[in-house]
């Protein structure tokens, strides 16, 4: 698959799981994967969004890009290089004649679509009459690298592939009427509704299906031959290669051409 920025086409390749968790740990990325979004304030009876929403309040779904030049010679550990990846984002910003990151990403955003979602609060409505809380939103990036080899230029393309949210109790002001909820369902406070973000065209799809493609590879290679069904019921890859699945069966093709 191949993005064209002004005229300047770009590989989509996949990003190996060690330099994807190092990316996802940037500090602007970081941001995008764990947002505190809702809060409800017991004492006074009230609720309030935290963060931007949309006209029907939705929240927006960011896709993001970022540079990265790794250390050579880092024994093993992926470090940033910061002069080369500052120069590298200079260069591919001259090159796709765009004066700033925001530019390209208009530009991205345009290809793979910005995509958003409503607050599932009453999945926590029963928090509401014995807790101050906050709802969580967290989001599971696809993570692809926009290369072109002959120009020498590279940048990291995050996109949304599932939200999640999760609840965390800031207060609990009527302890046992908490017990009490808990006691009827254990598993209200660990509930974490989740999501697979529709893939509205058809490069979405293709990028996302891309970094999938990785990380399920990676994760088979783990287990060895045993069956995911097989690991222990404690083993994260468990669920995690579920949701890869699930997201991947998802993902549709489109018409709409990855061109900006």
């Amino acid at each position: 698959m191949k993005i064209s920025l002004n005229k300047i086409e770009f590989d989509v390749l996949p990003v190996e799981g060690s330099l994807r968790d190092v990316l996802l740990a940037d500090a602007i990325i970081s941001q995008g994967v764990k947002r505190d979004i809702w809060l409800w304030d017991k004492p006074a009876g009230e609720a309030k969004t935290m963060v931007a929403t949309t006209k029907d309040r939705s929240v927006p779904l960011a896709n993001g890009i970022c540079f990265f030049v790794a250390k050579p010679g880092s024994n093993g550990v992926i470090h940033k290089a910061e002069a080369p990846t500052q120069k590298m984002s200079a260069r591919f910003l001259e090159t796709v004649g765009a004066r700033t990151v925001l530019d390209v990403m208009q530009a991205l955003n345009r290809i793979v679509n910005l995509p958003q979602k409503s607050i599932p609060a009453e999945a926590f409505a029963w928090l509401r009459p014995v807790a101050s809380f906050k709802i969580v939103m967290h989001v599971e990036y696809a993570v692809v690298e926009l290369a072109n080899s002959a120009r020498n230029l590279s940048a990291y393309f995050f996109v949304p592939g599932q939200v999640s949210f999760s609840q965390e109790v800031t207060e609990v002001t009527d302890q046992a009427g908490y017990e009490a909820l808990v006691a009827e369902d254990p598993k209200r406070p660990t509930n974490r509704p989740g999501f697979i973000v529709p893939a509205s065209t058809r490069a979405n799809g293709e990028v996302r299906r891309i970094a999938l493609g990785q990380r399920i590879k990676e994760i088979q290679g783990s287990l060895a031959g045993v069956h995911p069904n097989d690991l222990p019921m404690d083993d994260l890859r468990r669920g995690t290669i579920t949701r890869l699945g699930l997201e991947w069966n998802a993902l549709k093709p489109t018409s709409q051409p990855a061109r900006a």
